[in-house]
């Protein structure tokens, strides 16, 4: 009786050990399964730049939109690596010094890598490729925003009907060029020659100085200047002294036949190879619109509304000179619409309601039939860079003297006559050989970029 009572509690005792090690086995199981299962294991070193010869496995685990999948995404698909977000380590730690990026053809690249069985998780967003960088698109927050353009229809065909712009406060939007800071405005529509392409549009961050958008004797329009671009003084400084960083230079005079000194020794000339030459909208316009309307406005083929100046159109205005609607040329300025784009609202006015506002009612609350926005202003990140009072290119039809739009310290459209002192910051647009060879466009680590053919 004691033996069999024995070998009863002997099985029970052994029951229970099998139990417990088959729960450990499957706990471990779990944690083996959560820990390499979801990764896929690579060993081909053609994506891999460590930095010794072999450093072993390399796992990855893809999430479309934070959710887990089998297999990265394809070329083509509308994904790009979410870079702030995905990482690669060893032991479920993150290790800073392992470096992970995806090309345009949707290969991965990992730098750094010394330890095997180094696991990546790799989160892919919604977004698009600019300058060879993948760039998620965001719908809130500071980032890159998809601009559509569904409703404007051209004359010219081939405008695409979507575009990419940064917005916010202080989106990562860096790029250092010319050995300067600049910032980029986005992926947005110019013409080429007699095709309409995409191209990264740009502006330097700090300001060339103060300058009249046009000066002119006083005999002519009073010595208020000419307000149509291809006449501009502003046109010649950025595409004559600027663009071929001219030194000990003197140009335009103004009513009273002074110079001004034109000096560019850190112009474009060392960056010409990477800049396009493009046409650029100039037709004049006789009203602020939203940003929405201000683009189509821009680019409309219509007449423009002052064809030339006289007396009987506006006040002390002689000179008589047909205004041009497109000037080609290498350096411009700002679209007023340019601007407008820049903003992601705040709590009190959204993106969208600012974008359907008036741009002069953004800062301008005495006038009581706009209203005012300062949400709009306050989370633009042009607003925030621009100095002071800032010329746009686009020039305005205003009864009483040649004038153009400018972009107010207060952060709204204003109209400053052409002979105005105001700050100039260079725009231009990149050739679609220039591609980003380091950073990530933060404040801390701009994207630089160098001439790379097809």
């Amino acid at each position: 009786m004691k033996l069999e009572r024995f070998k009863e509690i002997n099985k029970r005792q052994a029951s229970i050990v099998i139990f417990t090690l088959f729960c450990i086995f499957l706990v471990s199981g779990v944690i083996l399964y959560r820990t390499f299962a979801i990764f896929e294991v690579k060993t081909n070193q053609n994506v891999i730049n460590g930095t010794v010869q072999d450093p072993g496995n390399i796992y990855f685990a893809f999430y479309y939109d934070g959710a887990i999948q089998k297999d990265m995404p394809v070329k083509d698909n509308g994904y790009v690596l979410d870079e702030e977000n995905s990482f690669c380590g060893v032991n479920g730690s993150q290790d800073d010094n392992i470096k992970v990026a995806l090309t345009e053809n949707y290969v991965i690249q990992v730098h750094g890598v010394t330890t095997s069985r180094t696991k990546c998780n790799l989160y892919f967003k919604k977004g698009i490729f600019l300058l060879r960088h993948g760039v998620p698109i965001v719908t809130s927050g500071d980032g890159l925003y998809e601009v559509t353009h569904d409703d404007i229809d051209f004359e010219d065909a081939g405008w695409k009907n979507k575009e990419y712009r940064y917005a916010g406060v202080s989106p990562n939007n860096y790029l250092t060029f010319n050995d300067e800071t600049w910032r980029i405005i986005g992926l947005v529509n110019v013409k080429i020659n007699d095709t309409i392409e995409q191209r990264v549009k740009i502006i330097k961050e700090e300001s060339i100085g103060k300058f009249s958008w046009d000066s002119s004797s006083s005999n002519i329009n009073n010595g208020r200047g000419i307000n149509d671009w291809k006449n501009a003084d502003l046109n010649n400084l950025l595409n004559n002294y600027y663009w071929n960083s001219l030194s000990n230079q003197k140009c335009y005079s103004d009513s009273n036949e002074t110079t001004v000194d034109c000096s560019f020794a850190n112009g474009l000339k060392n960056v010409q190879n990477k800049i396009e030459n493009v046409t650029w909208n100039t037709t004049q316009l006789n009203n602020y619109y939203n940003a929405p309307d201000f683009y189509q406005k821009e680019r409309e083929t219509t007449e423009s509304y002052l064809s030339s100046c006289s007396s009987t159109v506006i006040s002390n205005c002689n000179d008589n000179i047909t205004r041009e609607k497109t000037f080609k040329g290498n350096v411009g300025l700002l679209y007023p619409s340019d601007f407008g784009y820049s903003t992601i609202g705040g709590s009190e006015t959204n993106r969208d309601t600012c974008l359907s506002k008036n741009l002069r009612a953004w800062g301008s609350a005495w006038q009581d039939d706009l209203g005012t926005y300062p949400d709009c202003r306050n989370n633009n990140w042009l607003h925030l860079l621009l100095e002071k009072e800032t010329y746009t290119i686009t020039a305005l039809f205003q009864k009483d003297s040649p004038r153009v739009f400018g972009i107010n310290h207060l952060g709204y459209l204003s109209n400053p006559p052409t002979d105005a002192q105001y700050s100039v910051q260079p725009t231009l647009y990149l050739k679609n050989t220039v591609k980003t060879i380091s950073g990530t466009g933060s404040s801390e680590n701009h994207f630089t970029v160098a001439n790379i053919e097809p």
